[in-house]
């Protein structure tokens, strides 16, 4: 599993904290069959993500979040492709919603997140029709732009 712990959040509820631990084993494998960059907790919520670079061009991701439903708890997937037209300044965007899982069994939560991969990874370019404006990356000394850790995490990946 491509992982880097330092550009984790943190989360603190014990509870869905173990249900994490307990699917970290098929979490882990599903990521390391695919090649895809993991980042738990993000942005210090109960979710972990999924990352890659997309065959057709740009970046794709795929997002587990579990939380607390009354007495048990649920999970939920989604997923989004993006790519980045830096001259333009314009991000385009496909994303697919959450969809709501009945339980947090690792079977089911598993073959969601390959489901919503699969259709991220087959989806045309004409899906994007999201467009939202992008700032422009700051630049090296020679022009070239200059990313952040993650970005550069995400180049070993898929």
């Amino acid at each position: 599993m491509l992982h880097n712990a330092e550009l984790d959040g943190r989360f603190s509820d014990s509870a869905v904290l173990q249900i994490f631990e307990l699917l970290e084993p098929d979490l882990a494998a599903f990521a390391e069959r695919h090649s895809l960059f993991v980042r738990k907790y993000i942005h210090n919520y109960p979710m972990w993500g999924f990352y890659f670079r997309h065959p057709a061009g740009g970046r794709g991701s795929v997002s587990l979040l579990v939380f607390r439903k009354g007495a048990g708890f649920g999970a939920g997937v989604t997923g989004e492709w993006h790519v980045d037209d830096e001259a333009a300044l314009v991000r385009s965007t496909y994303e697919i919603p959450i969809g709501y899982l009945p339980s947090t069994q690792a079977t089911m939560v598993v073959s969601s997140l390959e489901d919503v991969l699969s259709k991220l990874l087959t989806a045309s370019a004409s899906v994007r029709s999201s467009t939202s404006r992008i700032m422009e990356r700051p630049k090296d000394e020679s022009g070239k732009p200059v990313y952040g850790e993650f970005e550069r995490s995400l180049e070993i990946a898929r």
